[in-house]
């Protein structure tokens, strides 16, 4: 076409990138294999390339293509979770963007995700996979069953977060109505405030951080079996801290 000022390099995906290109592109443009780990690796591959411009504060935009089949709409939420665990902004989502043709099994359509890198964007999210093909062996993943919540709790009445007495009682309510088997226990008391108190049931374990300057506490709960009544826990948490400011995370 005559256009001579474009420079076109043959990579494989799979490979490290060449640092020579690391942070050095505005956008990126990519239509990955449609699966879980090629999505993640060609978009670790991205975020890779454009990185985030420091000196201005200002995000790059990544154009990533998925395309999955209607009766198979769990393979969209592996996908969020991804951009998740990248620390992108997900801008905008146009389905059935692209159109194909001899793809029937993705509904000869894929759905374009335009991001855009932040401060807290991090390109080790991923590992390089050894299959990223549909046509590939894709195993199923398989790891050991848990049930992990993440738990941010605000405005925490002073009389509770201050008190180890107080704590240690709401935790072992806690497992009471849960039905979950304290092991064995430990406190510690930071200076000049601030308590960290670790469970360790029969079943995993249960963290809670206090930070009595910002009536705040954080709580990991881990548990290799189904907890008991999970729909409630966060209603358990708010009755127990006589709090309604509550942010609940199931991680997968």
């Amino acid at each position: 076409m005559g256009i001579k000022n474009i420079q076109t390099v043959i990579y494989g995906a799979r490979n490290s990138l060449d640092k020579h290109f690391s942070n050095k592109f505005d956008v990126v443009l990519t239509d990955p294999p449609y699966t879980k780990s090629g999505f993640g690796l060609f978009l670790k591959r991205a975020v890779e390339l454009v990185g985030y411009n420091q000196r201005l504060q200002k995000g790059k935009y990544i154009f990533i293509h998925y395309g999955a089949s209607f009766k198979s709409p769990e393979k969209y939420l592996k996908v969020q979770e991804v951009i998740n665990r990248f620390g992108l902004w997900q801008e905008d989502v146009l389905y059935n963007f692209a159109r194909y043709t001899g793809a029937e099994s993705v509904g000869n359509a894929s759905t374009l995700y335009i991001l855009q890198t932040t401060p807290h964007t991090n390109a080790q999210a991923v590992l390089s996979p050894s299959t990223i093909y549909t046509f590939e062996a894709q195993q199923e993943e398989k790891f050991p069953y848990v049930d992990h919540f993440i738990l941010k709790l605000a405005k925490v009445p002073a009389n509770i977060i201050d008190s180890k007495k107080q704590l240690q009682k709401i935790a072992g309510e806690f497992c009471n109505i849960h039905k979950l088997n304290v092991v064995q226990s430990e406190i510690f008391k930071f200076k000049p405030y601030g308590y960290s108190l670790t469970f360790i049931l029969s079943n995993s374990n249960l963290l809670i951080h206090t930070w009595s300057e910002y009536n705040a506490i954080h709580i990991d709960l881990i548990t290799c079996v189904p907890l008991f009544n999970k729909q409630v826990l966060a209603n358990t948490f708010a009755q127990l801290f006589q709090t309604q400011s509550i942010e609940l995370t199931q991680v997968e």
